[in-house]
């Protein structure tokens, strides 16, 4: 292998590095965890207030998620879908959407049941579950 060739190998092991890099940056920021098992779900409130996608989805404070969307239900209710880390929940577990900051930051927060029966995300996935907005 020449100069030529060697320079040219050398030329292929940056540009695949770069690639690497690139690929983990956007990894990074968008903060994927392949190890950790996300529940893609959805939950139906009368009033929206002003969710968007992208909010966060909290348990006791910590973020545990986000708003992947929201939309009007067939019956022209707020739908949110969302995607959290797994966690076990209760059956009788509360979702509320409350204010979070000074501007008005909306956030999807999850008040754990006490319930020992287990919430089925599975349910959640195939039926919409009317669930009131809670003050």
């Amino acid at each position: 292998m020449g100069s030529s060739g060697y320079t040219k190998l050398k030329v292929g092991f940056t540009i695949l590095f770069a690639f690497v890099i690139l690929i983990g940056g956007f990894l990074w920021v968008k903060n994927y965890n392949p190890m950790v098992k996300k529940v893609n779900a959805s939950v139906v409130f009368n009033n929206g207030r002003g969710i968007t996608g992208g909010d966060p989805v909290l348990m006791s404070g910590v973020r545990i998620g986000e708003v992947t969307g929201v939309k009007l239900s067939p019956d022209n209710r707020a739908l949110i879908t969302y995607y959290i880390n797994y966690v076990k929940l209760g059956a009788d577990t509360k979702f509320v959407i409350e204010d979070v900051g000074l501007m008005g930051d909306k956030a999807l927060v999850i008040k754990p049941g006490t319930q020992s029966a287990e919430l089925d995300f599975q349910k959640f996935r195939k039926v919409l579950i009317s669930l009131e907005w809670i003050p």
